[in-house]
C-alpha cells in the first residue's frame, strides 16, 4: 500500500511538473528575458499589447476600434453584407473592410483605429449612408495598425502635394498678372 501510495504521488508531481513546464504567459517571457546570459545581456520588454503565444507564434493585438455597417441574420444577409461592403468600398477605397460570419449573423466592419474618437469621426460621416451603423471595440493585430498607418501617411503626403502644387499655380498666375 505505501509503494502505490509513492507512486500515485509521483506520478501526480511529474504530471504536475510537466504541465506546469506547457503553460508559458506573457510576464514569464518578460521575465525568462530580462534575466542576463553569460555575456551580460538582457532584454528588457515595455509593452502595451497583449502577446498571444499561439504553437510558437507571437500574435500582437491592441484594443482598438472599428465601425459596424451592417448586421443582420436574415435570408438575404449575406448578399446584402456584401452590397454593404461595396458600397463603403466605393466610397473610401482605402479603409479596410471585414465580412465576419458568427452564426446565424453576418457583420461588416470597416476601419482600424486606436481611439474611439477616430472610430467616431468616420461613424459621424457614415450615418447618413448607414444609419444602423455603430462602433465597435474589438482586439486589432498591430499590423494592421501599422500597414494603415502608412496609407494615411502616403495619402496625406499626395494631398500636401497636390495642395503645395495649387497654390505654385496661383502664385505663378499673380505674379503674371502683375
Amino acid at each position: 500500500m505505501k509503494h502505490i501510495s509513492i507512486l500515485w504521488l509521483s506520478l501526480f508531481l511529474f504530471t504536475g511538473i510537466s504541465v506546469k513546464a506547457q503553460t508559458t504567459t506573457h510576464s514569464d517571457l518578460v521575465q525568462r528575458m530580462a534575466v542576463p546570459d553569460p555575456s551580460g545581456a538582457a532584454v528588457t520588454i515595455k509593452s502595451h499589447c497583449n502577446v498571444i503565444l499561439v504553437q510558437g507564434t507571437i500574435t500582437q493585438k491592441m484594443k482598438g476600434y472599428r465601425v459596424r455597417i451592417y448586421f443582420d441574420n436574415g435570408q438575404d444577409a449575406r448578399s446584402e453584407a456584401q452590397a454593404a461592403i461595396n458600397k463603403f468600398q466605393d466610397m473610401y477605397e482605402n479603409v479596410p473592410t471585414y465580412l465576419d460570419y458568427t452564426a446565424p449573423y453576418f457583420k461588416v466592419t470597416v476601419g482600424n483605429f486606436l481611439t474611439k474618437e477616430e472610430a467616431i469621426k468616420l461613424w459621424g460621416n457614415l450615418l447618413n449612408t448607414f444609419p444602423s451603423s455603430f462602433i465597435v471595440s474589438e482586439n486589432i493585430e498591430l499590423s494592421e495598425f501599422i500597414d494603415q498607418k502608412a496609407v494615411e501617411r502616403t495619402q496625406k503626403k499626395s494631398e500636401t502635394t497636390s495642395d503645395e502644387n495649387a497654390i505654385k499655380q496661383e502664385e505663378n498666375q499673380t505674379q503674371e498678372e502683375f
